[in-house]
């Protein structure tokens, strides 16, 4: 099958249905790669908010072929965020000041602890606390967490059981709250005066990062006073400069300019 294709290299559609898909960017056809002998590869970007169901390759022009091709369809699935109750007030506190030592003046005017958090959230007809438990870095060298309040969140779940409250505990991926880089972790990269700096945001395709944010959420998520776990900044938070490579390999229809391989991509 091969020898069809020396003048010009197959072209793909895929088929949700019997209707070609026009994906990201634009993009309806995508022109294959060859692999080896007789095996042809093409990238398909997903589309945004996919429809799930079954998808089907289809080469374009070639009818004659297609009793030789081995046509594998693939599935678009996807997970279903568990329901929330309609009408949820949630009070939130973005902030790693320290619980053990907050004083809170109350909705009846009387100064109390951290509780005084709780009080308000009652007050405004509040259904659930969230607050910050992940933050990065802390303050010790090369300390991944701020533990400012690790200790005191267990605490506060159960508090908010207690009061009919429901609670969640979130932490931050992406962004860092320090300018000096932790050992271990690929930043992300932005452009100033025409150069790649590094940002305070570690890159989202850090693994070491999910698997430490994963890490971090655990115990919480096995608390029976805990009631969501949660993630801020799962998109790039700064930069991204630093998935040039990754979009170029990815994206089709993408070419590099000949002095800027590995840092800079334009749409062809």
């Amino acid at each position: 099958m091969d020898e069809s294709f020396a003048a010009a290299a197959p072209r793909f559609v895929v088929l949700r249905g019997t209707q070609p898909v026009t994906t990201i960017a634009g993009i309806r056809e995508m022109a294959a790669v060859k692999l080896a002998p007789g095996r042809w590869t093409a990238r398909w970007p997903v589309p945004w908010n996919a429809p799930p169901g079954r998808y089907v390759p289809a080469l374009l022009g070639r009818p004659e072929l297609a009793a030789r091709l081995r046509v594998v369809p693939f599935t678009i699935s996807r997970r279903k965020p568990l329901p929330m109750q309609k009408g949820l007030v949630v009070a939130s506190l973005e902030s790693v000041t320290p619980l053990k030592a907050m004083k809170i003046k109350g909705p009846d005017g009387v100064q109390t602890d951290w509780r005084g958090l709780l009080d308000w959230t009652k007050a405004l007809g509040g259904d659930a606390f969230w607050m910050l438990g992940g933050q990065t870095p802390g303050l010790g060298p090369d300390e991944v967490w701020m533990k400012t309040n690790l200790d005191m969140i267990p605490k506060v779940a159960a508090e908010c059981r207690a009061r009919g409250l429901k609670f969640g505990v979130y932490a931050m991926v992406s962004l860092t709250m320090s300018n000096k880089p932790l050992p271990g972790y690929e930043y992300g990269l932005e452009i100033k005066d025409g150069k790649p700096v590094q940002t305070r945001a570690i890159s989202i395709r850090d693994r070491k990062r999910v698997d430490d944010v994963v890490a971090f959420l655990k115990p919480y998520a096995d608390d029976p006073n805990v009631d969501w776990v949660g993630l801020d900044y799962i998109r790039n938070a700064l930069g991204g400069y630093e998935l040039v490579d990754d979009f170029v390999a990815e994206m089709p229809g993408v070419v590099v300019p000949p002095n800027g391989a590995g840092s800079r991509a334009t749409s062809a």
